[in-house]
Parts: C-alpha cells; structure tokens; sequence
C-alpha cells in the first residue's frame, strides 16, 4: 500500500525502492501485485520477475511495443493485459490511464475527468500514477509532448511512447536550447487550441505567468512569436488577427510542453534514489543542472528527510534511505 501511495502521489522512484525491498522477502502469491506495482511506478518488470504470462508481463510488453512505435503490437498487448487481469478494478483502472496518456487517439472519458483535463491542455500536473512511464533510460528523452494535427486541438502524451505516433506519420520538432522554455511553451500552448486559437493574453500567461498589456508587453510577445516562427520553420505557421494566434500544421507534429517536466527537485531525488548515493558535482552533471542549482535542491532535500547527507572524505554525499518499515511504524527496522 505505501509503494501504491507513493507512486499515485508523484514518487514512483520511491515506489520501486519499496518494491524491490518487498520482493526479496514476500511469498509467491504477492509477487504479481508487486510486478504490476512496479511496472507502472518504471515502465518496465522489476528484475528477477517470474516468467509467467501474467498482467504486469503483459502491460511492460504493451509500453515496450509503444517505444518501438509498433501499433498492432501495442493493441494487442493491451487487449491481453486485460484479458489477464481477473477482473481486478485498480488494475483496470491504471490499464486504462496508461492507454490514454500513451495513446492520443484512446478515448479520454469524460470532459471533466482529470486525465481528460490534463490532455486537452487545461491542467498542467502529470497524469496521477503515472509519472514512473516517463522514465527513460536517456536523459535526453522529453517528458511529455503535444501532438499537433490538422483541423484538430492537440492532444498531450507522454513523451517515451512518442514513436508510437512517429511510426503513424508524426513529426518531431526538437526542443529548444532556451533554459525557461518559453518557446515550447508557446508552441504547445497553440497546439493544444487547435486552429480555433487563443487570445494574445491567454499566450503571454502561459509562457510567462501573469497578464499581458499591450502597451507594456507587446514588443516581448513580438519576439516571442518570432522565435516561435524560427523554430517551426516549415513544420507549421502561426497565424495573428485581431481576435486571435493560432497555429496550423500540414501534418502531424509532436511539440514539448516543458511545463509538464519534472521540477528539478523531483529530478534530483529520482537520480539519487536509482543510484543510491550522489554527490552535488555528480548531480549536476548528470541532469545537466547548475552545480548551484544541484546544491540547493539537494540541501533542500535533505531538510525535509527525503534524503541524508553523508561526509565521504571530503566529498558531501546524498543517500535516500529504504523507508519501507520506518514509515508505517514510525521507527527504523
């Protein structure tokens, strides 16, 4: 139950942590609770996983078969997953959320349902439960992406199963080298409204977080549209009338929304938790942080228990400590 909270609160890499402490000590009957917990906190089967043809086999087959960008794989493998899981509700219910983050095309439910909201563009906060799909072996891999379509609004997904709309005929307009993003964000912004468009004060807010004034802030929207344009290139255009900005595509075209990237923090304790132990320097090198910006997160870490700092001669080290016991009971094991 903790390795669930964890991962449905936003910490998948804890989860795993906790996970793999369970499965050196838990009988045979736990271990397809356990694989599937684990699959959807990394993507991937915990090592050592049994061999059997279960569900958690099944639903790491499926988001495999999505990175290779193979879409009668990926259908099938979803159907199988399902037809393994006995009828379990929660296992169902993460199926499904996995298939709409991972599939722009699956049926989001209702308007009004959070995965809905979050694919449409209107809330920011990662899919609940779901953040561990985003892991990815490169660290250069994009969170999340807009896929821009013609005579369509956008529609978010998650950025590791990105091939699986390459491979149906999507582009991929790399990100930009900006450190605030605000160009992406423009871009994903307009992708998300569809030809229909928004309002030069919707734009600015997005990319900028407070309201535009013309007078004020018109030449700063002036040059965003045109880094914006320079990055399109060919790809797209952006259009402006007095109502509205509106981006249009020839064909389909996958955009970052680095609003929907981790916060360095959450960056910081990821790597820390899959390595065991770091330093600021190691950090920052691996994340691409300022070594400054590496520090405070890890200071700020470490003040709040997520994680311990330790002297190694003269090096600082930070640690995340297996929890698994400590939590619960409100005492080390």
């Amino acid at each position: 139950m903790l390795a669930r909270v964890r991962r449905l609160t936003g910490r998948p890499f804890l989860a795993t942590r906790i996970l793999g402490a369970l499965a050196r000590f838990a009988s045979p009957a736990w271990r397809p609770w356990i694989d599937w917990e684990h699959t959807m906190a990394s993507g991937a089967l915990a090592d050592g996983a049994p061999g059997d043809d279960d569900a958690a086999r099944s639903l790491a087959r499926m988001i495999e078969l999505a990175r290779l960008g193979d879409r009668s794989g990926f259908e099938h493998a979803t159907a199988h997953a399902r037809a393994r899981m006995g009828g379990l509700v929660g296992h169902l219910a993460d199926l499904d959320a996995a298939r709409i983050a991972i599939d722009p095309d699956a049926d989001a439910g209702p308007v009004d349902a959070p995965l809905a909201r979050w694919r449409r563009g209107l809330d920011d906060d990662g899919p609940r439960g779901l953040l561990g799909l985003t892991t990815s072996a490169d660290p250069g891999d994009v969170p999340v992406f807009v896929l821009a379509r013609k005579g369509a609004p956008g529609a978010r997904l998650l950025g590791p199963d990105a091939p699986l709309v390459e491979a149906a005929g999507a582009a991929r307009l790399p990100q930009t080298q900006r450190r605030q993003g605000r160009t992406d964000t423009a871009l994903a912004v307009l992708a998300l409204a569809g030809e229909e468009g928004l309002t030069e004060d919707q734009l600015f807010r997005a990319a900028y977080g407070f309201a535009f004034s013309h007078n004020v802030h018109g030449g700063v929207l002036d040059v965003l549209l045109h880094r914006a344009r320079a990055h399109l290139g060919r790809a797209g255009e952006i259009t402006r009338s007095r109502s509205a900005l509106a981006l249009t595509v020839p064909a389909p075209l996958l955009l970052v929304d680095p609003r929907c990237a981790p916060h360095d923090d959450d960056r910081v304790l990821q790597l820390v938790a899959r390595c065991g132990r770091m330093s600021a320097k190691d950090t920052s090198q691996q994340l691409g942080l300022p070594l400054r910006s590496a520090q405070a997160a890890l200071e700020a870490l470490a003040a709040t228990g997520a994680c311990t700092r330790e002297r190694n001669g003269r090096a600082i080290e930070y640690r995340v400590d297996d929890t698994t016991f400590q939590e619960p009971t409100g005492q080390r094991v």
